[in-house]
C-alpha cells in the first residue's frame, strides 16, 4: 500500500445516483407540474418512480434533491407562458 497506484473501494452497496433533468412546459403542463409537486410528492418531501433516462422501459424510484437551503428547482421564463424546469433527483436504492 505504500507504492503503486491509489487503492479505492466503495463504501457503500447501495448508494444514491443523482441526475440532473431539465423540463420545458408550455401552460397547460406546468399547471400539471405544479399540481404534482405541491400535492404528489408535498413540495419535494416525498420520493416517487420516474422513467429511467438512460435504460428504456425501465422505471426508477427517485427524490427531488434541494438546489439551495430555500430553493427546489429552478425555473426560467422562455416566453408565451413556456418554463423550462431545472432539477436534480437522485435515484433510491
Amino acid at each position: 500500500m505504500d507504492a503503486g497506484p491509489a487503492k479505492s473501494r466503495k463504501r457503500f452497496t447501495a448508494g444514491v445516483r443523482p441526475f440532473e433533468v431539465e423540463y420545458e412546459f408550455p401552460p397547460d403542463e406546468m399547471a400539471i407540474w405544479e399540481d404534482f409537486l405541491e400535492n404528489d410528492i408535498s413540495d419535494g418531501a416525498l420520493s416517487f418512480v420516474w422513467p429511467h433516462p438512460r435504460k428504456w422501459g425501465t422505471t426508477i424510484t427517485v427524490r427531488l434533491v434541494p438546489k439551495s437551503e430555500d430553493k427546489l428547482v429552478d425555473y426560467e421564463h422562455l416566453g408565451a407562458g413556456v418554463f423550462r424546469v431545472a432539477m436534480t433527483m437522485e435515484q433510491l436504492p
